[in-house]
């Protein structure tokens, strides 16, 4: 499967490795350094999950912890593991995952019912709605709430993956790798100061590997891998990157937590899957950057709005595009810094299949077949079949033809054509009555015995044909309700 929303040239991925991966039941293709979401969005795909309660539809919000949504039930060796967020699992040969809250599928959700019934379901309604009657609290309220609590599946089976505990001390504990957690490292080490430094991403270099700066006539990624591979040579550091510190407590005790192996197919033998370290540090250097604030607007929460930084980091990180023509809404200068990333030569590229290759052939096709009526070349029968035979070889063109479009498109055509056939036939049958009845000539008669201007009767014929185009198409107010006006029109001359 191609990845549409891959860009040729740039990110850090390794383009050299493919790999295969399903979601939902379905095979896409990405490389090696790709997220589970980064892949997804090269494949074009955005709606992956729903909503707890209402069952709304979920997409891509962020880009890494940040990510509230996009959390999915993942499959891996034989084992699964529920509510993981696509943001940070890291992708891997054979990965399997699956959308959550939803049945029987993502795209047709039954439960999303709810949110068409929101207003009958405000917060806290289960506290008055299920007390009565008593004995079914425990027989079919409880089991029916219990089933629709929470987002994904906790195995049942026993777990045969591998966990260590690990306590440590230094002198300095770094959380973070951009260039102020980077820069501390180093001066800290150079200084013979025992440093941890930790980085909860794959990669190393926080914002660096985001921004266009230079440090010291060096790209901010150059400079941070030269930092890395000296501070990986010197005995007083530990450096580690996917492990994330998350509690902080009493005299400078921290935890983080290490995958070892969860962006591997499996766990190598006598290795643990994830690490546990406590750690008691002297000081603590807290350099895990910032996190964008989203725009409050209505249905923000929806599949395609993501925040912007999210889609820079996509562009430059994993050569995505998360959008064809993106629209940024910002406040400040982080929005014009994503705007220009995005290439200019796609927009273009972009018009070119859209408009020329898209539209341009159709309306030729449309204008010959209406040119050879008009010019006299062909009659409409004769122009309707060469029409026909253009479409069908416009589909061929762009491989779009199928046995079963060609079929609802003569369904469709049969249809049109006896809506068209009744109407003229109406058409005809209420003109005849109502020329036998005199109506056409008594509402001329009426109209013009009022003593107004030919102007202002024509003003009001031509509000009357507007205020019936709202419950009517205009191919009964052309065949019915035209005839009838017609003669007083002619007779205003």
């Amino acid at each position: 499967m191609t990845q549409a929303f891959r860009i040729e040239n740039g990110g850090l991925i390794n383009r050299d490795k493919k790999l295969s991966f399903k979601f939902n039941g379905k095979t896409y293709i990405g490389y090696e350094g790709d997220t589970l979401a980064s892949a997804l969005l090269a494949n074009g795909v955005h709606l992956v999950g729903r909503s707890f309660k209402y069952h709304r539809p979920r997409g891509f919000f962020g880009a890494g912890v940040d990510e509230p949504y996009a959390v999915v039930q993942l499959y891996r060796n034989g084992e699964t593991e529920p509510n993981i967020k696509a943001t940070e699992q890291e992708l891997f040969e054979g990965l399997e995952a699956k959308s959550v809250n939803c049945w029987p599928s993502v795209n047709f959700d039954i439960g999303a019912i709810n949110n068409f019934l929101k207003i009958f379901l405000p917060a806290g309604f289960y506290y008055k709605t299920f007390m009565w009657p008593k004995s079914f609290w425990y027989r079919i309220y409880e089991p029916f709430i219990r089933k629709a609590a929470g987002l994904g599946v906790a195995s049942t089976k026993h777990d045969k993956e591998r966990y260590e505990h690990k306590y440590e001390y230094c002198d300095l504990l770094i959380a973070g790798s951009g260039p102020s957690g980077l820069a501390g490292a180093y001066a800290a080490a150079k200084n013979g100061a025992k440093v941890i430094l930790a980085e909860d991403k794959p990669r190393f270099g926080g914002s660096l590997l985001t921004s266009d700066v230079n440090i010291g006539n060096q790209s901010g990624k150059d400079w941070a891998e030269g930092i890395i591979a000296e501070l990986k040579t010197m005995p007083n550091v530990v450096v580690k990157n996917r492990s994330q510190i998350f509690g902080y407590y009493d005299h400078n005790m921290l935890v983080m937590s290490e995958k070892v192996s969860d962006h591997l197919p499996s766990t190598k033998k006598y290795h643990p899957n994830k690490r546990l370290w406590y750690i008691r540090a002297k000081e603590v250097l807290i350099s895990s950057g910032s996190i964008e604030r989203p725009i409050v607007f209505g249905n923000n929460d929806t599949p395609g709005v993501m925040l912007s930084s999210a889609a820079k980091e996509y562009l430059k990180v994993y050569g995505v595009l998360v959008g064809r023509k993106p629209l940024v809404f910002t406040n400040n200068d982080s929005g014009y810094e994503t705007a220009i990333e995005f290439p200019s030569d796609f927009y273009f590229s972009y018009v070119w299949d859209e408009f020329f290759a898209g539209l341009m052939p159709p309306t030729i096709l449309i204008s010959f077949a209406l040119g050879s009526i008009l010019l006299g070349f062909a009659t409409p029968a004769e122009a309707a079949a060469m029409g026909a035979f253009g479409a069908i070889l416009l589909s061929l063109a762009y491989r779009k033809f199928t046995l079963g479009g060609f079929f609802e498109s003569m369904i469709k055509a049969l249809e049109i054509t006896v809506l068209i056939m009744f109407l003229v036939a109406a058409s005809n049958f209420f003109g005849a009555e109502f020329s036998s009845l005199g109506t056409p000539k008594m509402m001329t008669e009426a109209l013009l015995s009022l003593d107004m201007s030919p102007y202002v009767v024509l003003i009001l014929i031509m509000a009357l044909i507007f205020l019936l185009g709202w419950p009517l198409e205009w191919v009964p107010i052309v065949l019915i309700v035209v005839p009838i006006l017609l003669p007083t029109v002619i007779a205003l001359d």
